[in-house]
């Protein structure tokens, strides 16, 4: 568990530090989001390991990816994400972080909504017992569309890639429990690609590496 936002510079700085123009480093983080307008903070993501735990702001994750070459894809699964790129917002802040075509960024809800976890009834007797049931609605909803069992269903055109612009549109469609958010709008950056003739063979685009 990364607990701190010293912890998770270093962890991007060594994971991604080979990365040159042409790469793509991709870092998912799921977990719980903060964001109180009206306190005047800036939202957070949360890194905690049940005990300690850090506020991971926008500001403090760009300046962590500041120094990594390449295109970069954030994908955001946690409550109040779209506030990292300023989108649901009652304003907009005066400094937006992510600009640029370096950035690409999907979050799984608006800045004003949570973003949504099932677990299953036995998920106590399960826990006890060292398993653990359930899913993010909105990671599910995004694994399932790049599936070679769901048909590869965010390719619209079935051209073996999976743009940004596919791939929202498509959960936009299909994850009722939040409004996922993008950055840029209209962006047809391949997130995804797969073999049109061999369909169970599939690979992330350009891809250096990746944190999840």
């Amino acid at each position: 568990p990364v607990t701190s936002v010293d912890e998770l510079s270093r962890l991007i700085c060594e994971t991604f530090a080979d990365a040159d123009e042409d790469d793509a480093s991709y870092l998912y983080i799921s977990t719980h989001g903060e964001y109180a307008p009206d306190t005047g903070e800036e939202p957070a993501l949360l890194l905690s390991d049940g005990v300690s735990e850090a506020r991971l702001t926008p500001h403090a994750l760009q300046a962590a990816l500041m120094g990594i070459r390449g295109v970069k894809v954030l994908l955001l699964d946690a409550c109040y994400s779209g506030a990292f790129i300023g989108e649901g917002m009652r304003t907009q802040p005066d400094n937006l972080c992510f600009l640029g075509s370096d950035y690409k960024v999907l979050t799984s809800s608006g800045a004003m909504e949570e973003s949504w976890y099932w677990n299953t009834a036995k998920q106590a007797e399960l826990a006890a017992d060292g398993y653990q049931q359930g899913a993010f609605y909105f990671t599910q909803a995004m694994a399932q569309s790049l599936s070679p069992l769901s048909g590869f269903s965010a390719d619209a055109n079935r051209d073996g890639q999976v743009t940004l612009r596919e791939l929202y549109r498509t959960l936009l469609a299909n994850h009722a429990a939040s409004t996922p958010q993008v950055y840029p709008q209209e962006d047809d950056y391949p997130i995804f690609t797969y073999d049109v003739q061999d369909r169970k063979s599939t690979r992330l685009n350009s891809s250096h590496d990746q944190i999840s």
